[in-house]
């Protein structure tokens, strides 16, 4: 795999020497492109730096775009397909598919079950009041978001059975308006 990035680095990079009008490119390959050849040298890149943070974008993508289409699949059972063909008769547009009020909960629901992100981490940079606790400057601090998501006081006693009607009124209804407990790629920074 590293070969195969180095290769694609060369070729962009070599179309930039060309004088391509699109220099090393708009996407994220090209803004790393941008950190290998910055000419303050405190903020260049090495290209195994290079080769590391597009495998990262890569596999972390790669994995939870599969995680949550598993999971999606795998609840997908007959009584839902019924709702499903429902709703395919109104041929929606690609603008119209969030309207698709069964896909929702059914991708809903799976992403509260089994998120592909299990826990977020984020430091705090400065102190912080959370409720009586007190959080100091520079600290990490880890959200558990499979146990937040598995909570029944947001979720109800039947907590770990698919549900995917919990959502048909939308994520502050099914989390009893503690929109913050489904949090399956996180919040933000």
């Amino acid at each position: 795999m590293r070969n195969s990035i180095r290769e694609i680095i060369k070729k962009r990079e070599e179309k930039a020497a060309i004088g391509d009008e699109e220099s090393f490119g708009g996407d994220y390959l090209g803004l790393v492109l941008k950190a290998r050849h910055d000419s303050n040298d405190e903020k260049r890149i090495s290209v195994d730096e290079m080769v590391d943070e597009c495998k990262t974008i890569y596999f972390a993508g790669h994995e939870t775009t599969n995680t949550v289409l598993a999971w999606t699949v795998f609840f997908w059972h007959s009584t839902l397909i019924v709702k499903r063909k429902q709703e395919r008769r109104q041929n929606p547009n690609p603008g119209g598919i969030a309207k698709l009020k069964t896909v929702s909960t059914i991708i809903n629901e799976s992403l509260r079950l089994y998120p592909p992100v299990v826990s977020i981490e984020r430091k705090v940079n400065r102190e912080v009041r959370l409720e009586k606790l007190i959080v100091p400057a520079n600290v990490e601090v880890a959200f558990p978001t499979l146990a937040i998501q598995h909570e029944p006081e947001f979720w109800g006693q039947d907590v770990q059975l698919f549900k995917p009607d919990r959502f048909v009124q939308g994520v502050a209804k099914a989390t009893n308006n503690s929109i913050a407990a489904f949090l399956p790629f996180a919040t933000g920074p």
